[in-house]
């Protein structure tokens, strides 16, 4: 199949899940500035954003290869199944990303590089072995999450109340991985009133966290909004169970991350801190619009 450069982009782009780079790049974000106090290396930083980038975007066309029987009857229209790009294409891909999120992590510093050498080894482990296993596969996507969540904190020696939050992304993203099972068949059943209960659980914990005075009441700005994004999409996949629902409530959990990151932020340095990383959902926002996100 013969396609025009802007088809070929076009198919590039929906095979790395843009939308979702930019909630990596949040965690990113948010890690950093916690261990930075809010202060910025633009080299560092820059090197961490490429790292996520690349690792995420491999990892997800990495998936894609993996997933080619499945996807050739569920979702023939994806770019592999349907021929716009190639294996040998994806692969190729693949292994170029791996190596630019490597480079980028190096430009950070050891500890980053490190923690991105660890990525790659989880983000494998899940896409070609432990994904189909029931709750090993929703831990492995939360080590992921929470690991690049530790990554954008490489730069700064691990230690004290920030190392809280990678745990508390993992939590959310268990969850989030639960019931992003049942995106196809549409019926989460028991486990999704499991991920409902521990996304509740999610938003108990922080509150318990400003309400000790762990976390500033600024937290509790974008809480509020995260809130408004999630549960009632949420509530609604798991009351009313059908494809499209759970579609919807998975693309917006995956959406609300920067949110969760900007509670982060703003409970430790102040609310104006979490703007930059709240913001991120912007644009995966837009993007969302032309690409998917699952």
């Amino acid at each position: 199949m013969t396609l025009g450069i802007s088809s070929k982009i076009s198919a590039y782009l929906q095979l790395i899940r843009l939308p979702n780079i930019f909630t990596a790049i949040a965690d990113i974000i948010a890690g950093y500035l916690l261990v930075r106090s809010g202060q910025i290396h633009s080299v560092e930083l820059f090197g961490l954003i490429v790292s996520t980038s690349g690792i995420y975007g491999a990892g997800c066309v990495y998936n894609d290869l993996c997933d080619l029987k499945i996807d050739q009857v569920e979702r023939p229209f994806r770019p592999i199944p349907s021929g716009k790009i190639s294996r040998r294409e994806a692969a190729v891909l693949t292994a170029v990303l791996f190596a630019i999120g490597l480079a980028g992590a190096a430009l950070a510093g050891f500890w980053a590089f490190i923690i991105a050498c660890v990525l790659i080894v989880l983000v494998i482990l899940y896409d070609c072995l432990s994904k189909d296993i029931p709750i090993l596969g929703s831990l492995n996507m939360a080590a992921c999450r929470g690991g690049n969540l530790l990554l954008g904190m490489s730069p700064v020696a691990f230690g004290g109340m920030n190392m809280i939050f990678p745990f508390v992304s993992m939590w959310y993203v268990f969850f989030l991985t639960t019931i992003s099972k049942h995106e196809v068949d549409g019926r989460p059943g028991v486990s999704g009133w499991l991920a409902f209960s521990g996304i509740i659980s999610v938003f108990g914990f922080l509150l318990i966290l400003v309400g000790s005075g762990w976390l500033r009441v600024d937290a509790l700005y974008y809480m509020f909004f995260m809130a408004l994004c999630v549960l009632p999409v949420l509530f609604k996949a798991v009351c009313r169970p059908k494809p499209g629902n759970s579609g919807r409530a998975v693309k917006m959990m995956i959406l609300a991350i920067p949110l969760l990151d900007a509670v982060y932020i703003a409970g430790v340095l102040g609310v104006q801190y979490g703007i930059p990383v709240a913001l991120c959902i912007f644009p995966a926002i837009l993007v969302s619009r032309y690409l998917y996100m699952t």
